[in-house]
């Protein structure tokens, strides 16, 4: 059976760049007015998905604040955020037959496009999204999450951007998600073992070698 295809609607783009956004007012203590200057005017139309969420108000100074709710949703996504972290961003890249990482390698490379080359070849598979299936979390979350690791979201070189918020970021990461290995897909991969044998190997071995570099 073939896995289900990821389509990520117009909802879900304003739900996370919410998401991402609260994050970022929180942490950077950042102030938006309600006149939006500048590159800011991309901001609007997740600004007000947030007002009408009750995650953010407007004071008396016409500037948006974070309300409580809003500070939950933050702490909740920041839980999330830190899970993914510590346990998911190591699976980015899997030699499925020698079981090895590519993360083991990640000090070797001097920037992002040197490390993201390396990531490319054939012998590296994206076990990120089988994980997440295997263990329940949303699939679409986790590369999400990883985008933001990567300072890939909400800004480019100038500023806030459109297509770094709600628009062609959101089709690389479906891309991303419907190319990687899937769960029920991973059977090719290993002949010898079941799905979930195989993933809890994958797993253990992750976990150790985080512990490794961690003592490094």
């Amino acid at each position: 059976m073939t896995p289900s295809t990821f389509v990520i609607n117009p909802y879900t783009r304003l739900n996370y760049a919410g998401f991402y956004l609260l994050k970022e007012m929180v942490e950077k203590q950042l102030i938006f007015s309600a006149d939006l200057e500048d590159d800011e005017w991309v901001l609007e139309p997740i600004l007000l998905w947030l007002s009408e969420m009750g995650y953010v108000k407007l004071n008396l100074h016409s500037e948006y604040k974070v309300t409580r709710k809003g500070l939950r949703q933050v702490h909740s996504f920041l839980n999330r955020y830190t899970t993914f972290q510590t346990e998911y961003d190591i699976f980015c890249g899997v030699d499925l037959k020698a079981k090895d990482f590519a993360i083991r390698y990640y000090s070797k490379f001097n920037d992002a496009l040197e490390w993201r080359a390396f990531l490319n070849e054939d012998r590296w598979e994206d076990l990120r999204i089988a994980i997440a299936e295997y263990q329940g979390f949303d699939s679409i979350e986790i590369i999400f999450m990883g985008f933001i690791h990567d300072n890939r979201f909400g800004r480019d070189a100038v500023g806030w951007h459109y297509e770094c918020l709600l628009g062609s970021i959101w089709d690389e990461i479906q891309a991303i998600c419907n190319n990687a290995v899937r769960l029920k897909s991973l059977t090719r991969h290993s002949e010898t073992q079941s799905n979930e044998s195989f993933l809890q190997e994958i797993i253990e071995k992750g976990r150790q070698l985080l512990l490794e570099i961690s003592d490094t």
